[in-house]
């Protein structure tokens, strides 16, 4: 008879709690050398994946760091949101520096339109958004900067929240410049 385990046994024992009750010392031993050879493969691969510096690529070979900031300037003034780091905040960024018309929407937020649809692959099927979130709604293709909460909305994602300037917002109507802002290496060519 042989004691050894299948991979498939092996990962029903792990899930159930590895309940041996029954079985013979040989079995018990092999199933703790498949967790601890798996355990340390898993802690090889781990380090060798070392070296990630937070920073991601953009066309023309430029990077994001998960740091990135952007500035919208609009009657000499200006609001600084801080981005989240997924592929849908990492498309707007590339975008970037856009002028758009922004104008209030339900008395909510204030929305603009984009020239191009962002990429939406791997993105959540909406959000909860709250004051100061800087949005993109899927469904029409545009920018949302809530000045007020609101609720869970399908096709919403989330691309980042401001900074400074949150008091501000009521006067962001018209055209606004969006621009990434320089921090000591964030970017490089």
């Amino acid at each position: 008879m042989n004691n050894e385990i299948s991979r498939q046994q092996f990962g029903a024992r792990l899930h159930r709690g590895a309940s041996f009750r029954g079985r013979g010392i040989k079995e018990a031993v092999t199933w703790m050398k498949n967790v601890i050879t798996l355990s340390a493969a898993a802690a090889i691969v781990l380090a060798s994946c070392g070296g990630d510096t937070g920073s991601k690529r953009l066309k023309g070979g430029s990077t994001v760091s998960s740091e990135v900031r952007i500035k919208m300037s609009f009657h000499n003034q200006e609001v600084i949101v801080k981005m989240d780091d997924h592929p849908t905040s990492r498309d707007f960024i590339n975008q970037l520096p856009l002028t758009l018309t922004f104008e209030d929407y339900a008395g909510t937020e204030k929305i603009s339109m984009l020239t191009r649809r962002l990429n939406t692959e791997s993105a959540p099927s909406g959000f909860d958004p709250a004051a100061g979130d800087f949005t993109y709604y899927s469904p029409w293709g545009n920018l949302a900067l809530f000045y007020r909460d609101f609720g869970y909305s399908s096709g919403l994602i989330k691309l980042g929240h401001i900074e400074s300037g949150r008091e501000k917002l009521a006067d962001l109507n018209g055209e606004v410049t969006l621009q990434r802002v320089e921090t000591g290496g964030g970017e490089s060519e």
